[in-house]
């Protein structure tokens, strides 16, 4: 299974280069090691300038979930994830081709944190990005 993972702006990875999964400790483990990640941007920083894209598209590594201090008192569960280079793509380049912005109240969907996609919709989002996508989410 594949998984979108959203981010709150592109500003998270510009900052830090490399971001693994951050979230839940439900939704971080609940992520496998080979499963493909899509990371959505609504904006360019929190509150900040819309973006509306696909900001980065990888593979998750590692076997375990771990707790990662962002300070602030606030302290995600993560994963690891080997980043494919990738363009950025927006939303509405692709949305036309994508089954889950087909069904009803779509767009809240992408705010509850992760979000199932099916293969067609990752190797869609993927090919818009630039990277192949084989069978099984992994990613080449």
């Amino acid at each position: 299974m594949t998984f979108l993972e959203l981010l709150y702006g592109a500003e998270v990875l510009s900052q830090t280069g490399n971001p693994g999964i951050s979230g839940l400790e439900y939704d971080s483990r609940r992520i496998k090691p080979g499963d493909g990640i899509v990371y959505y941007s609504p904006t360019i920083e929190m509150g900040g300038i819309p973006l509306r894209a696909f900001t980065a598209i990888g593979q998750v590594e590692g076997e375990e979930a771990y707790s990662h201090d962002m300070g602030g008192g606030f302290i995600p569960y993560r994963r690891d994830v080997r980043y494919a280079k990738a363009k950025e793509v927006a939303l509405d380049m692709i949305k036309e081709k994508l089954a889950f912005c087909a069904g009803p109240n779509w767009g809240m969907a992408l705010r509850r944190g992760h979000l199932p996609l099916d293969a067609a919709d990752f190797a869609t989002i993927a090919a818009a990005m630039g990277v192949r996508a084989p069978a099984g989410a992994g990613l080449e």
